[in-house]
């Protein structure tokens, strides 16, 4: 699910698992992504295309308009606990086990993109970045592919919640 709001105003969606693939020279990555996550999910045009949603009118819309709407209305805003979203990404590039840990992190905090708000207090998110080490890509350097994975990792957050 991906749940906003006050008992009586439950903005909740389910949400799911999804899968996305680049491939960048003779680099592969595979991202994975199970989507429970208390933020809404947004394209790339910026639009929330699940969560947030109001049940009276079907329109979704981002959480500061929420938050804003209550502290205008002099009511408390709740956030349920316990939701989380699991990421893993798997390639074949070499990579150094510290280049690696950075690179995981570039990626994850990049999620916030795609999931509005990210990896809040009530979130346990969690993301793995392994490698095969089959390949040495020298055109593709730890930034840039930390880039292009962040792009699969975002498909992959759309695919499981079923957005194109």
């Amino acid at each position: 699910n991906i749940p906003w709001g006050s008992n009586s105003s439950n903005r909740s969606q389910s949400s799911g698992q999804g899968g996305a693939f680049r491939e960048v020279g003779s680099t592969k990555i595979a991202a994975f992504s199970v989507v429970s996550a208390i933020g809404a999910v947004v394209d790339r045009k910026g639009n929330v295309v699940r969560g947030h949603r109001d049940p009276k009118t079907g329109v979704r819309t981002h959480l500061i308009t929420d938050v804003e709407e209550k502290v205008l209305r002099s009511e408390p805003s709740t956030a349920p606990r316990g939701n989380t979203t699991l990421t893993v990404v798997v390639t074949n590039q070499k990579f150094e086990p510290s280049s690696l840990n950075q690179i995981a992190k570039q990626v994850h905090g990049s999620m916030a993109r795609a999931i509005h708000p990210f990896h809040t207090i009530y979130d346990g998110d969690v993301f793995y970045l392994v490698t095969t080490d089959e390949v040495e890509n020298r055109l593709l350097n730890p930034i840039a592919f930390g880039v292009v994975t962040a792009e699969a990792v975002w498909d992959a957050v759309l695919s499981a919640v079923k957005v194109g």
